[in-house]
This record gives structure tokens, sequence and C-alpha cells, in this order.
């Protein structure tokens, strides 16, 4: 312990073991990916800069489709990001691949 001093000096308390800092700064995400499919080719512009703009990472772009990976914290708040792709303009359809489940939240998971 350290012992507290009179005056303008501070009172420090002992730092916590770093296991407790390391579990405190891990956050477990939730991973989804899936593709997207255009319009027609010239889509592909504008609907690659609008999922990289909402946090989407594309893997792949390939004719008319778009495969896109996004990671989030809560599976109803990455559910309802990967809903509002549909009205981009250009995106004829939104698909759902791979979501994770393996440390997801306390939420229901039937909402996915």
């Amino acid at each position: 312990m350290f012992a507290r001093s009179s005056g303008a000096e501070a009172c420090f308390k002992p730092a916590p073991p770093f296991e407790v800092v390391l579990k405190k700064l891990e956050v477990e995400m939730i991973v989804a990916s899936g593709f997207i499919e255009v319009n027609q080719e010239g889509d592909i512009p504008n609907v690659v800069g609008s999922l990289e703009e909402r946090g989407f990472e594309i893997s792949e772009k390939s004719g008319e489709k778009i495969v896109y990976l996004v990671e989030g914290e809560k599976a109803g708040e990455l559910r309802s990001r990967i809903d509002a792709l549909k009205d981009i303009p250009g995106v004829r359809g939104v698909y759902l691949a791979y979501f994770s489940l393996e440390g997801a939240d306390d939420e229901h998971l039937d909402s996915l």
C-alpha cells in the first residue's frame, strides 16, 4: 500500500492486477458476413462507398456481387445495420451467409 502524504502531493492507489485490466478491455464482437447483389455493375462504386461509410469491410467484388464483413457488439444492432443495406440505391438484394454466435451478448437470439 502507498502511504498518504500531506500537502499538495496526490494520494495514489495501487493499480489493479493486469488480468483485471485486460478483462475489462476485452469486448466480444459478433461477426457477420454475406453478399449484396446490385442492379448493374455500374452501381458497385456507389454501393461500396455506402458500405464503407457504414463501417462494412469489402472482401470481394465480382460481377454484380459484393461480399461484405461487419462486426458489432450486439446482435440486434448488427441485424439493424444489415437490414438497412437494402435501402442503398442500386441494391437489388442483401444476403446473410454467416453470423457468429460465440460470445454473443445476452440478447435473445430468436430475433435473428
